[in-house]
């Protein structure tokens, strides 16, 4: 189950990011007054937002913000101060879809480090100032080092893991990608077709409360392997010129079902995300090109036509986000 794996990856990974930061809470922050506040508990909260949502990332937040205060003796100001400024960068960053709100999210882990700093030493009877403008430049850093490992984890958790990430998905949708380039250049028509369909599954995917950004890049690379022979889809077509008029319509059957297979293969070569694949494979299921199987049909004159030989391959779609495609 395709969907059941684009959810256990990212669990695994935050996890797996939750134990790496509480063991080095554990070995690294006791005993260090200034540099404990270095600690850039936030960048697990931020990548499992990320790659997972913000649900995943407050969860993540929670458990690391136990586990530091649990690794430092139960110290309230080090676990307060990993909480909140986890909580804000897995608020303020979500599903990012550009890496500048990597450098927004630092921003405002930092402002939120400060803000705990500052409520637990101004509350003190006699406060070091002092100490405190010295933990307040470390919190500064803290946040910028956050922000800078959330956005490493983000991105090696492509092709580490397989984790289809909104970063990626963003660049995908760049007109400019090699493989939208060819689609407009071979088969324009394909081409406007992708980006219509784009914003039709788009808000189909909103209604129904679908990864919105999933499916319209999915809807942009669902027929690119029309690029490979143009001509046999009407889109492409100019008036009288129809090479399907001097085929038979099994024929035509096969080589209208191809750009299936096509555009996997044209996506793998371009490293395409599984997701995405799965997309241009499931988009027409295990449908018949219908046209050319009545066509054939006619022709027959009563004679029995074999039927697979006009479906297209498969599988049918197994996610909600393919469904919209």
């Amino acid at each position: 189950d395709p969907g059941a794996q684009e959810r256990v990856r990212p669990l695994a990974l935050s996890a797996a990011l939750v134990l790496a930061f509480a063991l080095t809470a554990r070995i690294a922050v006791p005993g260090h007054v200034v540099l404990a506040y270095l600690f850039p508990g936030a960048a697990v909260a931020m990548t499992a937002s990320v790659v997972g949502g913000r649900e995943m990332g407050l969860v993540a937040c929670a458990l690391l913000a136990l586990a530091t205060g649990l690794a430092t003796g139960n110290n309230l100001e080090l676990a307060t101060y990993v909480a909140a400024g986890g909580v804000v960068g897995a608020i303020v960053l979500g599903r990012v879809e550009r890496f500048s709100a990597f450098l927004l999210a630092g921003t405002a882990v930092a402002v939120a480090n400060l803000a705990v700093i500052a409520g637990f030493r101004l509350a003190e009877a006699s406060p070091d100032l002092r100490g405190a403008a010295e933990l307040a430049a470390v919190a500064l850093g803290s946040g910028a080092l956050s922000s800078g490992l959330a956005a490493l984890f983000v991105m090696a958790s492509g092709p580490m893991m397989g984790i289809t990430t909104s970063v990626q998905l963003m660049e995908l949708a760049r007109p400019d990608h090699p493989l939208l380039r060819d689609l407009q250049l071979h088969a324009p028509g394909t081409y406007q077709h992708s980006l219509l369909l784009g914003n039709l599954a788009e808000a189909a995917a909103a209604a129904i409360g679908a990864d919105v950004l999933l499916v319209r890049v999915a809807a942009y690379y669902h027929d690119v392997g029309k690029a490979s022979r143009p001509l046999f889809f009407i889109e492409n077509q100019l008036p009288g010129q129809n090479p399907d008029d001097d085929l038979d319509p099994e024929s035509s059957a096969r080589l209208v079902i191809a750009h299936v297979t096509d555009g996997v293969e044209l996506a793998r070569t371009s490293r395409l995300p599984a997701v995405i694949i799965d997309g241009i494979r499931e988009h027409h299921g295990t449908t018949r090109a219908e046209f050319f199987y009545r066509k054939a049909v006619d022709e027959a004159g009563g004679t029995p036509i074999d039927e697979s030989r006009f479906r297209y391959p498969g599988p049918r779609p197994r996610s909600r986000e393919m469904k919209e495609t």
